[in-house]
């Protein structure tokens, strides 16, 4: 059996998100825009998606 060294690099999690607290919105118009940011650690992305769950097929 031959053998192969291999480097294993273990990354720290990130952080996890914060919130800056409850924001209340007006249901009439104008229709308001909700504004999110996020920084992604080098080599990561950020993924928004406008449902609760999300499928992966």
């Amino acid at each position: 059996m031959t053998r192969i060294a291999v480097t294993l690099t273990i990354n720290p999690l990130p952080l996890s998100p914060t919130s800056v607290g409850d924001i209340t919105e007006c249901e009439l118009s104008p229709i308001q825009t909700l504004t999110a940011t996020s920084t992604a650690p080098l080599g990561s992305t950020v993924v928004w998606y406008d449902a609760a769950t999300v499928v992966v097929l």
